[in-house]
């Protein structure tokens, strides 16, 4: 076999997550031809990764940049694996020579913003007596109705979840009681945010409208909770007490108006960082 035949081998080995049998095809064609493609040592580098040993990787990623150092993709992959680390400045130069080959990579813009966002939060953190450790609690109120595009807002917060920035909470979470009221009612008191998933059915709802939406609001007044009202099905909504309150998605277009949902839960996930920031500045200034 040549080496390109066997590194096809190892990439759809990698698309199976076989990653150990990759490695090994992988290891192979770097034998074979150690100067000729950096795209062996970035799908190394990835498998590596996958496998959980990512100061192994790094230096596979290395290799692949000075082979190829007009690649995005591998300033990518480095990048993340940085983070991991805990090197933001170093993962926000590499996401930022990513963006400079490929200005439309939205996701690697959407995890620089993260990694700058970390550093930040670190530095402020080193600036106190003692780290701020509390994870922002964030409460999803919505209509049944709406539960698929709840459950596309929720995936989209998966990042923000996996960094540890935040705790996700809605009735799905409820097991089988009698008390599920009451298990909402704490759930929603004990929110930092409150996530209020508007639409006709969530407005035409006696519990979303009058019970969550009116406690969420006196919360918010009061400054217990940060209230966030997300557009996600198009309906007249700012003439409401909750329209008061900046809205997301960017300038209140609802979800289901956009070319790409994606993109508008991208907004979305975005503005939420930037209120978690703001939360974690104010838990700052009162120790």
């Amino acid at each position: 076999m040549t080496p390109i035949q066997i590194f096809k081998n190892g990439i759809a080995k990698a698309k199976i997550k076989d990653y150990e049998g990759a490695l090994l095809d992988f290891n192979i064609v770097i034998q074979l031809d150690p100067e000729g493609n950096a795209n062996y040592y970035n799908n190394k580098g990835s498998a590596l990764s996958y496998l959980g040993r990512k100061k192994e990787a790094m230096a596979e990623f290395d290799k692949a940049i000075q082979l190829d150092p007009n690649n995005s993709h591998f300033y990518f992959n480095r990048a993340e694996n940085l983070a991991y680390f805990c090197n933001y400045k170093r993962a926000i130069a590499d996401y930022k020579k990513c963006l400079s080959i490929s200005p439309n990579d939205h996701e690697a813009r959407y995890q620089m913003k993260l990694a700058e966002f970390y550093r930040d939060l670190e530095r402020n953190n080193t600036q106190n007596k003692e780290p701020i450790e509390k994870k922002i609690k964030l409460f999803i109120s919505y209509s049944h109705k709406d539960e698929e595009l709840k459950e596309q807002f929720d995936n989209h917060l998966s990042t923000l979840k996996r960094m540890g920035f935040i705790e996700v909470w809605n009735d799905r979470e409820i097991t089988a009681s009698d008390e599920w009221e009451q298990e909402i009612d704490e759930n929603l008191n004990d929110a930092d945010i409150i996530a209020c998933l508007i639409s006709s059915d969530f407005i035409s709802s006696d519990y979303c409208f009058s019970k969550e939406m009116e406690l969420a609001i006196e919360k918010h007044d009061n400054h217990e909770a940060k209230v966030l009202p997300i557009i996600v099905r198009p309906v007249v909504w700012n003439i409401l007490p909750i329209g008061e309150i900046q809205a997301l998605p960017k300038d209140g277009k609802a979800v289901t108006s956009w070319s790409n949902i994606d993109e508008a839960f991208q907004n979305i996930t975005e503005g939420i960082l930037k209120l978690i920031n703001e939360i974690k500045n104010d838990l700052s200034r009162e120790i």
